[in-house]
């Protein structure tokens, strides 16, 4: 916490609790967000009703409408996700946020690679309708999860990111209540 080491869980002087649940570092706020961090790739980030239309970023605005999140700083449709993070970077980041060497890695994929990492063997666990992550597929689609899998896997370490993928999906589907932590023995993860 602001550079010192901690046991969790903690509590700030502030009220901000910090816990681990699940494999994640939690974060609570009394401004009603709680952030959740596997250490490794995957960040949710939650919030109360009482800030639903205050916020804007990354995450969008918290109006119910998911069509007009994807929308820049200066409050343009973002073509890209590139340009919609591009848009968003702080000053303190300018240096750690390399655009030609995301493209680089990204083109550096190879046709078999690709095929590798969208086989049944890796990211298409997330698409299995008789896998492990079949009960969320109603309530969330697990596409963009399987196409970040493969793309990302190309040029990361590949298990990792695979096991990383799942664990985003994961997340996001355990705020329906869908799943638990089982899938991470029966993965290998």
């Amino acid at each position: 916490v602001n550079g010192t080491p901690v046991s969790v869980p903690f509590v700030t002087g502030l009220m901000t609790r910090v816990s681990t649940s699940e494999g994640f570092l939690v974060i609570d706020t009394p401004q009603d967000i709680q952030v959740r961090y596997n250490r490794f790739n995957t960040l949710s980030i939650t919030m109360g009703p009482r800030l639903q239309n205050k916020v804007c970023g990354l995450c969008g605005n918290f109006n119910g409408d998911p069509t007009d999140d994807y929308i820049t700083s200066r409050g343009k449709p973002a073509v890209s996700a590139l340009e919609l993070a591009q848009s968003w970077k702080t000053n303190g980041m300018q240096n750690s946020c390399d655009e030609t060497q995301y493209v680089a890695l990204a083109q550096s994929c190879d046709n078999t690679a690709v095929s590798e990492l969208q086989g049944e063997d890796n990211c298409l666990k997330l698409t299995d309708l008789k896998g492990f992550f079949q009960p969320c597929h109603g309530l969330l689609d697990p596409h963009p999860f399987y196409q970040s899998c493969y793309m990302d896997g190309c040029y990361n370490h590949r298990k990792a990111q695979v096991c990383g993928s799942m664990a985003a999906y994961a997340e996001a589907c355990r705020s329906f209540g869908t799943l638990t932590t089982k899938w991470i023995a029966q993965e290998n993860c």
